[in-house]
């Protein structure tokens, strides 16, 4: 009898968790989960972000740096603008010509907006370089054999380009004659020759970037 008295008492001792201990563990756990899930997920997108950075300055330093190679060995082509003309750092321009110190290479670099209609057309528009060789100034231009792929489509697949235009400086050829004046007299137009790219990208961002040319 007493045996039997015992194990009864040691069962009922043996309780195990009430359904109340239950729902609050588990509405704990569920807590902790959702806060973890929740930073995952901000990390998450802000890695993504990140690198949707990366690959959109990578595209535009890939543009820089193609104008800043013709830059470096070619300098302003005022006669394909017009010998006369002066500029203005207010109203760029939408096609570069540059040209070598002998007048016998000149890179055309355009841009060309992407049609409302065509397919594919949300990544922008894309930036052309065109090469052209001639014997002498006396000579037309003709393609240049030696530029691959010529023209040659810069690919920026992770940049909605809007517009990419130039200012020059100086404003106008320092070579030129107006009339019988030489325009080295005008001290305005005695500078190194430079070109300031303006960018305009995605949702309203710009980018402005200055190059010099080491030829006058």
């Amino acid at each position: 009898m007493n045996f039997f008295s015992s194990t009864t008492q040691a069962n009922r001792k043996r309780k195990g968790f009430t359904l109340i201990e239950i729902l609050v563990s588990l509405s704990i756990f569920l807590i902790l989960l959702g806060a973890l899930m929740t930073s995952f997920f901000q990390l998450y997108r802000a890695q993504r972000d990140a690198n949707d950075v990366r690959k959109v300055v990578a595209d535009l330093r890939t543009l820089s740096n193609f104008v800043q190679d013709e830059m470096r060995t070619k300098t302003i082509d005022f006669y394909s603008y017009s010998p006369t003309y002066r500029f203005s750092f207010d109203t760029p321009q939408h096609v570069l010509y540059l040209t070598d110190k002998n007048g016998t290479h000149q890179t055309t670099i355009t841009f060309i907006p992407s049609p409302k209609d065509v397919v594919g057309s949300e990544n922008g528009g894309s930036v052309v370089f065109t090469k052209q060789v001639r014997i002498d100034k006396d000579h037309s231009w003709s393609a240049d054999s030696g530029f691959a792929g010529d023209p040659k489509q810069i690919s920026i697949p992770h940049v909605q380009l809007k517009d990419v235009s130039f200012s020059l400086a100086p404003m106008g050829d320092p070579n030129a004659r107006v009339g019988n004046v030489n325009n080295l007299s005008d001290s305005t137009l005695q500078m190194q020759p430079s070109v300031t790219m303006h960018v305009r990208f995605g949702n309203n961002y710009y980018l402005q970037t200055t190059f010099s040319s080491r030829v006058y």
